[in-house]
């Protein structure tokens, strides 16, 4: 398999600049409760907040298994430890280090004056330096994971067996998916105390719903035929998508509480951006497959927009709740400064330094060396 496919690429930097679309509704909706708030709201945003939100991180996951097992497969034990924690930990150490310490404080002496403790303590105890990193934390737990049962395979005599049999793996995945946020979901029901805070900001079970995504990612890259699939179905996804979203919406209407109701929320939540992976996974192959400079310049830009956007919305959506227009109007000049910063930063700044590569992006400080490959993108 080639070491770059470019419309996973693509995909991938477009679920990380939703980001920007995500968190600036936040200083939108209804609930008024972010970093910061505008002060006017419309329920509109908490619909774009609660859109992106249910398929983008699941998708991205998948993305990322699929690279991570692509590593594996390339890279020596050794290699991949080395190329990962730098590609994942010095971005997660330097943003937590400089950006998201700056927006503590900023967002603590200008926009929450409320006298709650403000200190360096504070900021490291209570979590506060994870912030929008939080997937970076996952994603080294995940490769972890991912290490142990690559190698655990690899050492297993029936490996040799499991292209034979791939359709009853296939559907033995497909029924521990079904049955996974079930099981998932009463688990923590029955026994709350099992939902500790990672780093008083990442739930327990947000950490083990994702899980399922990441492997599934690593799974398409095993059994490769099955990309076959966002080959030419993407009006199918199109149509089951909004077949489901329909359902979905007869079903609370008809039935507003119970255990059903309970277990298709869940089972939906969980299974739905399956299908909108293969209704964006299929679009982006028709659109961005092939060797398109502007695709590869906006893919290796995403990992520097998602890092800077976070600040650049509070401090942009800050200055811009001091002017007399409609949301609307604020939300979409909020979207195009922020993407436009972060963007241009990258590609004027971090793109032309080595030391601001490696500390924005993780990639190699070495002059020689080849452009990180997606195999080592996140």
């Amino acid at each position: 398999m080639q070491q770059r496919i470019a419309y996973l690429d693509a995909l991938r930097g477009f679920l990380m600049t939703l980001g920007v679309f995500l968190h600036s509704a936040r200083v939108y909706d209804s609930k008024q409760s972010w970093r910061i708030a505008d002060g006017n709201s419309s329920t509109f945003f908490d619909l774009v907040v609660s859109g992106i939100h249910s398929f983008r991180m699941p998708v991205f996951f998948v993305i990322a298994g699929f690279f991570c097992w692509m590593a594996l497969e390339r890279f020596s034990r050794s290699q991949f430890l080395q190329k990962r924690l730098v590609r994942l930990l010095v971005p997660l150490v330097f943003t937590a280090l400089t950006l998201n310490l700056f927006q503590y404080f900023f967002v603590n002496a200008w926009v929450n004056t409320s006298g709650t403790e403000v200190s360096l303590s504070h900021y490291w105890l209570t979590g506060e330096w994870v912030s929008h990193l939080w997937f970076l934390v996952n994603l080294i737990i995940y490769h972890g994971l991912a290490i142990g049962v690559f190698y655990a395979l690899a050492q297993s005599p029936w490996i040799t067996r499991i292209d034979k049999h791939k359709n009853t793996i296939l559907m033995g995945v497909l029924g521990v998916l079904f049955i996974y946020p079930i099981v998932l979901g009463f688990v923590f029901s029955l026994l709350p105390a099992l939902n500790i805070m990672l780093f008083n900001q990442i739930p327990f079970e947000s950490l083990l719903f994702y899980i399922p995504y990441f492997f599934v990612g690593a799974a398409l890259f095993c059994f490769p035929q099955f990309l076959t699939f966002f080959d030419s179905y993407r009006f199918y996804y199109l149509l089951l998508t909004l077949l489901i979203i329909t359902l979905l919406a007869c079903i609370h209407a008809f039935i507003p509480s119970g255990l059903f109701l309970t277990i298709i929320t869940k089972l939906s939540a969980f299974l739905l951006p399956f299908i909108l992976l293969g209704l964006l996974a299929s679009w982006a192959k028709y659109w961005f497959d092939g060797a398109k400079p502007w695709v590869r310049n906006f893919s290796d830009a995403s990992y520097t927009i998602y890092i800077t956007h976070h600040l650049l919305v509070i401090l942009v959506g800050f200055a811009l709740s001091f002017v007399n227009v409609t949301i609307f109007i604020k939300y979409i000049l909020l979207v195009s400064a922020v993407t436009y910063l972060s963007y241009t930063f990258h590609y004027r700044v971090v793109k032309h330094n080595r030391l601001l590569s490696f500390l924005f992006n993780g990639k190699s400080l070495n002059k020689k060396s080849t452009p990180m490959k997606a195999a080592q993108a996140i």
